[in-house]
């Protein structure tokens, strides 16, 4: 997909990664919208990028509607709490908050509404109605039951109309193109002791994203996940203050933000930024989950998980 020109959003745009992804993406010729919690701390980052800040707290359902009202070619789904510790130690709106940040908020932006019938002069084999008829009838694009319903010979059920929000998911499936990139996580790969919370929003968001693209793709619309591992001077491990296993080097926020644009430029289902120990590590737990868990015990995996989640205590 081309980057100049196109409208981008990018949600937790104040952190460093979020940042280096806005920079890299102004650099790159887009047009940006950015989020975060605070206007304080978002509206600096969006005047340095020549961008519009969006104040919004994606934990609060309000908000999320709020920003999926944004009509955007690209959709940077970056936002995430910690959501490190031990299970016992979170209270049930805490749980809920992690649930709704990492998980639920970028679902909710990307998600397909209900179906509504072709407005006043919109082609009934246009990419819009297309996307809508084959949805309601669960026919396949571009075979004979769609050619059928596209020169009226059979009436699919139609939901009654919607209102005029519609989530960033469907304007780009209506338009045939688009892009929606996912920050995920190795640890939506590699599960470790004490952030079955943290694992849980990321392997759901891995896997949202990767079903998601092969509902999409065929229309038009690229779905990507990026997981990063340890990244120096942003990001989860830094902001946590814990001390790596030895041998396994940090990678940067622009390496972050180089992977995002390359997803979207090569429409790639999944990039990893991580050094080689980390990334052959999310392999092994893939493949051999018990054996990386056996390894992570003696490599120290623990001890980091503690200290991350004593680092990131208050940020729940």
């Amino acid at each position: 997909m081309e980057l100049r020109g196109a409208s981008a959003l990018v949600t937790g745009a104040t952190g460093g990664l979020g940042q280096a992804i806005a920079r890299r993406l102004g650099a790159e010729g887009c047009r940006l919208t950015l989020t975060g919690r605070r206007a304080d701390a978002l509206e600096p980052v969006a005047t340095a990028v020549g961008g519009t800040a969006l104040v919004a707290d994606l934990s609060q359902d309000d908000d999320v509607a709020r920003v999926g009202k944004a009509d955007v070619d690209i959709l940077v789904a970056n936002a995430a709490l910690p959501g490190v510790g031990e299970l016992e130690s979170f209270s049930p709106e805490q749980i809920d908050r992690v649930l709704d940040v990492n998980l639920r908020a970028p679902i909710m932006l990307a998600r397909e509404p209900m179906r509504r019938p072709p407005t006043f002069g919109e082609s009934l084999d246009g990419p819009a109605s297309r996307w809508r008829r084959c949805r309601s009838t669960h026919v396949q694009p571009g075979t004979r039951e769609d050619r059928r319903l596209a020169s009226g010979n059979l009436d699919p059920p139609i939901d009654p109309p919607t209102s005029a929000v519609t989530a960033i998911g469907e304007r780009m499936l209506a338009r045939g193109r688009g892009h929606v990139v996912l920050i995920a996580s190795l640890s939506g790969k590699s599960a470790t002791p004490v952030s079955s919370l943290y694992n849980a929003t990321k392997f759901g968001l891995r896997g949202f994203a990767l079903a998601l693209r092969q509902d999409w793709e065929p229309l038009g619309v690229g779905v990507s996940c990026v997981n990063p591992g340890p990244i120096a001077g942003a990001g989860m491990f830094h902001e946590g203050g814990a001390d790596l296993p030895k041998g396994v080097r940090r990678k940067t926020p622009e390496d972050v933000a180089d992977a995002v644009v390359r997803a979207i430029r090569t429409n790639r289902a999944e990039v990893d930024v991580a050094d080689p120990v980390m990334r052959a590590g999310a392999w092994l737990s893939l493949a051999a989950p018990q054996t990386a868990a056996r390894l992570g015990r003696i490599d120290g995996a623990e001890r980091v998980a503690r200290q991350l989640a004593e680092g990131h205590a208050e940020n729940r």
